[in-house]
């Protein structure tokens, strides 16, 4: 975990003085990170600066979903920010953008899901998927 300071390439002007923190995932094809101008929220990330976030007893990643910070990834081809709000581990997903950064998933070392056919020596650095409701489309086209 690693404090950034504020956000200046933030999308929306007013999220620019919000504070940047680096989760440390040490994920290949982007930086993942946290936004959060609330100062409850600043003080627990915070807390944990220096630390690794998946590291076994680290206090904040069971906190994460009640402080819902936005999620900012940063790689090569731009930045993507989600600030809806994160659910527990027993709700749902909302509706539209939201992520999931799960340690089980991150602990295989991977830069994508195993049954993607990338060729050796590549990475992906950017996916986009259209709605679920597209790919019913597209099948129904017989495809």
């Amino acid at each position: 975990m690693t404090e950034l300071g504020p956000d200046r390439e933030a999308i929306a002007e007013a999220d620019r003085d919000a504070l940047l923190f680096d989760l440390g995932l040490g994920v290949f094809q982007t930086d993942v990170c946290v936004r959060s101008s609330d100062p409850v929220t600043i003080a627990r990330l915070r807390a944990v600066a220096g630390t690794e976030l998946l590291a076994p007893g680290n206090p904040l990643p069971p906190d994460l979903p009640a402080l819902s910070p936005d999620r900012v990834f940063i790689g090569p081809f731009g930045r993507i920010e989600v600030s809806q709000p994160i659910p527990p581990p027993d709700g749902r997903s909302p509706e539209g953008p939201h992520t999931h950064v799960l340690p089980k998933l991150l602990a295989h070392n991977r830069t994508h899901a195993a049954t993607v056919p990338i060729p050796d020596g590549w990475v992906p650095s950017l996916y986009l998927s259209p709605p679920a409701e597209s790919f019913a489309a597209w099948e129904g086209l017989g495809h």
